[in-house]
């Protein structure tokens, strides 16, 4: 399975990929992730970005696909569909304004998202916030993750109503919401609802499913999902 793990900014992303990876050992990361990339360029992020730097981005993270679609079992931190989110916010915050660039961003998104099988989705939670140390790169202000959040539960949502405005209508990955305290080892205990101990995708009970997808969005209902979680 090619898997990606998307959220907003500073949401334990990377600390759940190095649990996962203790987990399922058989999986593989691309060679150049996408902080490398970021770091080499020298790019201009979050709410200082600009069209050129989503352009250079987005090709970059397609790239990255299509250069792992070949691999049976790799995980990605991000992937096209966290640049697109990104692209909306500096849209709706008149920071980018070309409609071309945006159109096309959306059917380059499409395209992509079927190379990845699962797409992850870490969305921000009360009941398992994420302790932040400051560093250069990262962005800590909370409404501006908050923005980027719903921005991400939109995409959820015409997900679920299959509107082929974001993921494709054949051969779209799944989009699961993964949550939890990593520190307890929550994330990967739900990913594990997914995910045969060999590292290939299992069935999971429609009605789990169901109360997985609104899970996040009702915290008495996450609280209890955590806590019928069997974690060592």
């Amino acid at each position: 399975m090619r898997i990606a793990i998307s959220s907003t900014a500073c949401n334990g992303k990377t600390s759940f990929i190095k649990s996962f990876l203790k987990q399922w050992p058989t999986y593989t990361q691309p060679k150049n992730t996408y902080r490398d990339f970021i770091e080499s360029k020298g790019l201009s992020l979050n709410m200082d970005g600009t069209v050129e730097s989503q352009r250079i981005i987005r090709d970059a993270l397609s790239d990255q696909a299509m250069e792992n679609s070949d691999e049976e079992q790799c995980i990605h931190d991000r992937c096209i569909l966290d640049n697109l989110m990104y692209t909306l916010y500096l849209a709706e915050t008149g920071k980018i304004d070309d409609d071309e660039f945006i159109g096309e961003s959306f059917h380059i998104t499409r395209e992509v998202l079927k190379m990845y099988d699962v797409i992850f989705f870490l969305p921000l939670s009360k009941l398992s916030p994420v302790n932040l140390e400051e560093r250069d790169d990262r962005e800590l202000d909370l409404n501006y993750r908050k923005s980027i959040n719903t921005l991400f539960l939109e995409a959820q949502q015409s997900y679920k109503n299959r509107e082929g405005l974001i993921f494709p209508l054949e051969n779209s990955p799944a989009f699961i919401e993964i949550f939890g305290d990593e520190d307890n080892g929550e994330k990967t205990a739900m990913a594990g609802l997914y995910i045969q101990d060999g590292g290939d995708f299992k069935s999971t009970d429609e009605s789990l499913l169901k109360t997985i997808e609104h899970a996040a969005e009702n915290e008495a209902l996450e609280q209890a999902l955590l806590s019928q979680l069997s974690v060592e």
